[in-house]
């Protein structure tokens, strides 16, 4: 990145899976000025976002969702992406993405050589 310059009022995004494995002058300071660990959903953030995609869906409809994904066992397992996926899939039914929700798809990593649930 020597020599990388950010025309005014640009945003670029750095993702990756392993901060440990990136090279020290990628993120020095400077380089890098905020860093964000986006993780598995809430329980709140799960809510919040079927309420953005479905804005007149009740808030009983969110607690089923939310109860569908716990008898299937996934309700703390889900990132924000897939469960974006899942929305986009059904984005004119709630009713179809909670009885859907076992279509849902956690995505897999490979870790040296093993297969792990992605992190």
């Amino acid at each position: 990145m020597t020599g990388f310059t950010v025309p005014y009022l640009q945003i670029y995004l750095i993702a990756y899976l392993s901060f440990s494995r990136l090279d020290p002058a990628l993120i020095r300071p400077g380089r890098i000025d905020f860093q964000a660990l986006i993780t598995h959903c809430s329980k709140d953030q799960i809510i919040q976002l079927f309420q953005n995609f479905y804005p007149e869906a009740s808030i009983s409809e969110a607690d089923n969702f939310i109860n569908r994904l716990k008898d299937l066992g996934i309700d703390s397992s889900l990132s924000p992406a897939v469960l974006q996926g899942h929305f986009l899939m059904y984005k004119n039914s709630p009713e179809l993405a909670i009885t859907n929700a076992e279509d849902i798809q956690i995505p897999t990593i490979k870790v040296s050589g093993a297969s792990a649930a992605a992190r």
